[in-house]
């Protein structure tokens, strides 16, 4: 085990230095000026900041069930780093276990100075032949494509590699969606899209529809040419039918706040943000749905005797956590008052600390005049036992 009380600052050479847990501890100089992130940006936030979008699920998988003692990332491999700006960068890994956790080496691999392949192709195979992602390659020059058995899995056939011609796969898709994938591969091609990432359903050889996100990237060219493409195609069926589900709930949720003239918001205590359903921006009297007030501004929204006591509510329930509610009214920009009444639930993490903040807030102008007419109507009839309402044409 490598000496935990070790400066990584001193190493000459790009290191990250890991939790057990997966956060990252700290970076030196070389990581920094490699990823694009600084030391305090980047410390505290999870490895997969460093790892490509369409590897990041399998890592936390792979880092989950990771085997310190089987040494098998001591002796290197083969990976892509994701900076700041978004820039594949080829690796070779190397981990040391620490006693604070790990510390990961980042050699980069360089490109060879007579070639003007932006990747070794060696390299890029090593990596996406290790995942369980279905994985596609094009030789464009050739007019050749490979597609790796969990590929032809999703499309319906036996889960066998396949080398051949690379528009077989295309008949899976309606003339429509043929037409868009293609658009995008020529945008990758011409150089105006930093890479392909779209979602499309496609009909299996079995008849099944399937939704899927497929990702490429020209990784290799030849005299400033495109000369080989890679990417990956996952089955995002599942998460499809979600996504759907939710977008209907939220329709529903939009509808019943419209009706119930009500809306709600999230305040994310860590990164210190507010998020207003259309509900609330109505209630406000804001028509521009992207904006979103700062707290202080948010209170003073309100009117200004009631400020202090709707601030101290929100604060009260940050610091010792609970529930709470009130009633003010809120004056729009236009000037008119609406009053209202909010509650709010305080959600913690499994260590107690609070997380954020979910409020529903409603629109009860109508609900409170009513109630003042009806005292001033029990006011007008004191003298009667029963007291008699008087209503209007309007049921006011």
């Amino acid at each position: 085990m490598t000496n935990a009380n070790i400066h990584i600052e001193n190493i000459p050479f790009p290191v990250v230095l890991v939790g057990g847990d997966g956060q990252i501890l700290g970076i030196n100089n070389a990581t920094e000026k490699l990823s694009g992130y600084t030391n305090e940006e980047i410390t505290g936030e999870p490895i997969e900041i460093l790892v490509p979008v369409e590897f990041k699920a399998n890592h936390v998988i792979q880092r989950q069930t990771y085997d310190a003692h089987s040494g098998a990332l001591s002796r290197g491999r083969d990976v892509f780093l994701a900076s700041k700006t978004n820039q594949i960068i080829p690796i070779t890994l190397r981990i040391s276990k620490v006693e604070q956790g790990f510390i990961a080496f980042l050699i980069e691999n360089y490109q060879d100075e007579n070639t003007s392949s932006l990747l070794s192709t060696s390299n890029v195979k090593k990596v996406f032949q290790g995942l369980s992602e279905p994985y596609w390659e094009w030789d464009i020059e050739n007019n050749k494509a490979y597609y790796s058995s969990q590929f032809m899995a999703l499309l319906g056939y036996k889960a066998e590699v396949f080398e051949g011609n690379p528009d077989f796969w295309k008949k899976h898709l309606s003339s429509k969606n043929l037409l868009f994938v293609e658009s995008k591969i020529s945008n990758q091609l011409a150089g105006e899209l930093n890479k392909i990432d779209i979602f499309f359903p496609i009909t299996t050889d079995k008849n099944e529809m399937k939704w899927v996100n497929m990702t490429g990237k020209v990784l290799e060219y030849s005299e400033g040419k495109p000369s080989k493409m890679f990417g990956l195609m996952k089955d995002i069926t599942h998460s499809r039918k979600v996504t759907v589900k939710l977008q209907q709930r939220n329709e529903y949720l939009l509808l019943a706040e419209h009706m119930s003239k009500s809306g709600h918001w999230n305040v994310d205590v860590a990164k210190n943000t507010i998020k207003w359903s259309e509900g609330v921006y109505r209630i406000h009297g804001i028509e521009d749905i992207g904006i979103v007030p700062e707290f202080d501004d948010a209170i003073n929204y309100y009117i200004e005797k009631d400020r202090e006591m709707v601030r101290k509510c929100v604060t009260d329930a940050l610091e010792k956590g609970g529930d709470f509610y009130f009633k003010s009214t809120i004056v729009q920009l236009s000037g008119e008052h609406v009053k209202v009444e909010c509650k709010g639930k305080v959600k913690c993490d499994e260590h107690g600390n609070i997380i954020n903040i979910f409020g529903i807030i409603r629109d009860i102008t109508e609900q409170e005049n009513n109630i003042e007419i009806l005292k001033l109507g029990a006011l007008v009839n004191r003298n009667v036992d029963v007291p008699t309402f008087i209503i209007d044409e309007q049921d006011n």
